[in-house]
C-alpha cells in the first residue's frame, strides 16, 4: 500500500498538517493549530504542525509520532497497516477511525481482499505420512512377489517424473485401489501460524482432491474458519489436475487467476495446472511429492519451501 496511506487507512495527503508542511503554508499551520487545540483541549502551536505522513520518513506531528495508539499497535505487531490485522473488524482502537470514515476501512481491506491464496490439504495442511504407508501396505497384501522396497523404489522413480505413481503402479501390478484412509491424517502442528500469516494479506481458499466430508474434517482440525471458499473434488465431481476445479475456485472467489496463489505439494496436481491458468505458485516439498522434478514444468515456480512452516518467516505479501 502507498506509504502516504496511514496505519489507520486515512489518506495523509489530505491532512491539513501534511498540506501545510508540503506547501510551507504558515497561515494553514496557524489555522490547523487553533482547530486542533480546540478539538483536543490542549495547546498546539503552529510549529507543531509539520508532518510528511505517519508511515513516511521525515517530519511528523507529536501526536502521529508519539501518541497515536493505532500507530503504536501496528508497529508493535510489525504490520504495515491495520489492514494486515485479522482483528480489524473487532478492534475498538481502529473503529475510532473506520466507524466514521468508510473510505479508510475500504483502503485497509481492499488491497488484501482482492487477492487469494488457495491451499491443497494433503501433505500441505495435514500430514499424510501414515496414510501413504497404509495405502501401500494394504495394496501389497497377498502379493508376496512384489516387495515393498521395490514398490517404493518404483514409486519414487515415477514421482521424479511428476507422474501419479500410486495409480500407475496399482494398474501395472493389478493391485486393489485402496480407499484413502483419512482417519490416519494428522493436522500439521503449527499450521495455524501459517494460515494467520497468509490471512493478513489474502483471503483463503481450498482446492483439494478429497473424499466427502472435507468441511467436517477442517472443522475437526480447528481451521475451517480460515477459509472463505472450499472446493473439494468429491463434492464437486472434478479432480485435480483437471483445470476445471481451479476455475471453479476462481469463479466462487470472483477473481481471475492473476490474483491467486496455489500452495501444494504435488507438481502434477497442484503446481502445473495452476501455472497454466496464471496462478502464482508455492511448492511445499513434502512426502512423496518432494521427489517431483520442477525442470519438467513449463514455468518456474514462484516459491519453493521444504517445510510449510517456513512460510511464516517469508514475506509473502509482495508475490504480486
Amino acid at each position: 500500500m502507498d506509504k502516504i496511506i496511514a496505519y489507520c487507512g486515512l489518506d495523509c495527503s489530505k491532512c491539513d498538517a501534511y498540506i501545510a508542511t508540503k506547501n510551507n503554508d504558515e497561515k494553514l499551520r496557524i489555522k490547523t493549530a487553533e482547530l486542533w487545540s480546540k478539538l483536543n483541549g490542549i495547546t498546539i502551536l503552529p510549529e507543531h504542525i509539520n508532518c510528511e505522513g505517519c508511515r513516511c520518513d521525515g517530519k511528523k506531528t507529536v501526536f502521529c509520532d508519539k501518541l497515536c495508539k493505532i500507530k503504536q499497535c501496528a508497529e508493535d505487531k510489525k504490520y504495515q497497516t491495520c489492514g494486515d490485522c485479522n482483528n480489524i473488524d473487532n478492534c475498538n482502537i481502529i473503529k475510532m477511525i473506520t466507524d466514521t470514515n468508510k473510505d479508510a476501512l475500504n483502503r485497509l481491506k481492499g488491497e488484501k481482499h482482492d487477492k487469494w491464496a488457495f491451499f491443497d490439504i494433503g501433505s500441505t495442511l495435514v500430514d499424510e505420512t501414515d496414510c501413504e504407508e497404509y495405502r501401500i501396505d494394504e495394496a501389497l497384501k497377498g502379493h508376496d512377489n512384489i516387495s515393498k522396497e521395490k514398490f517404493i523404489d518404483e514409486y519414487i522413480k515415477l514421482a521424479r517424473q511428476n507422474e501419479d505413481a500410486y495409480h500407475i503402479l496399482v494398474k501395472k501390478y493389478d493391485l486393489n485401489v485402496i480407499k484413502w484412509p483419512s482417519f490416519k491424517e494428522k493436522k500439521i502442528d503449527g499450521i495455524e501460524k501459517v494460515l494467520d500469516h497468509f490471512k493478513r494479506y489474502y483471503k483463503l481458499g481450498i482446492i483439494a482432491n478429497q473424499p466427502l466430508g472435507t468441511v467436517d474434517r477442517l472443522r475437526n482440525y480447528g481451521i475451517l474458519d480460515y477459509f472463505d471458499v472450499i472446493i473439494s473434488s468429491e463434492e464437486e465431481k472434478v479432480s485435480k489436475p483437471d483445470k476445471r476445479i481451479f476455475n471453479l475456485a476462481l469463479q466462487r472467489a470472483k477473481i481471475d487467476a492473476s490474483k491467486a496463489i496455489m500452495i501444494g505439494d504435488r507438481l502434477e496436481n497442484d503446481i502445473a495446472p495452476a501455472q497454466e491458468l496464471g496462478f502464482k505458485t508455492i511448492w511445499v516439498k513434502r512426502s512423496y511429492g518432494k521427489y517431483g522434478n520442477p525442470n519438467l514444468l513449463s514455468k518456474k515456480i514462484d516459491l519453493v519451501v521444504d517445510d510449510i512452516l517456513d512460510l511464516v518467516n517469508i514475506d509473502i505479501k509482495n508475490m504480486f
